[in-house]
């Protein structure tokens, strides 16, 4: 019984001891990686499904920054302009799902965000360059 009994204490004690540790601020430093999905408009199931498995998935990572940029039913213009926004040194990855069957568009901003080192993923449909990740 007086082993239960330490045991007990020293269990309470260890995690009375990482309590002020998990409860600190967290620091003001730039996120580990930071992850930009494209895509056109969050309406549909599968478009819905694949955002809701990435915040699933985020959960266990809080070190990564995920942001959804959407041109919403605007095509692949708006979606262009919004990945050619993106500035340099601001996103570590970019997963593409192109706008419409006519991606022709969005080719040129997934090549140069490419070539500026950044990783690209395109998922969805094809994109016109063979310069993605």
């Amino acid at each position: 019984m007086r082993a239960y009994f330490q045991f007990f204490l020293l269990l309470i004690g260890s995690l009375c001891a990482g309590l002020p540790m998990g409860c600190a601020p967290k620091s003001s430093q730039r996120p580990a990686y930071r992850i930009v999905l494209s895509q056109c408009g969050a309406g549909g199931g599968w478009r819905q499904a694949l955002l809701d498995g990435m915040n699933r998935g985020l959960i266990f990572h809080p070190e990564v920054q995920f942001r959804v940029v959407s041109s919403g039913d605007k095509g692949p213009e708006k979606q262009l302009a919004q990945i050619r926004a993106l500035r340099p040194g601001e996103i570590d990855l970019l997963i593409v799902t192109p706008c419409g069957t006519n991606n022709i568009t969005v080719a040129p901003a997934v090549q140069e965000i490419y070539d500026r080192g950044v990783p690209v993923v395109v998922l969805d449909q094809r994109v016109k360059t063979s310069r993605y990740s």
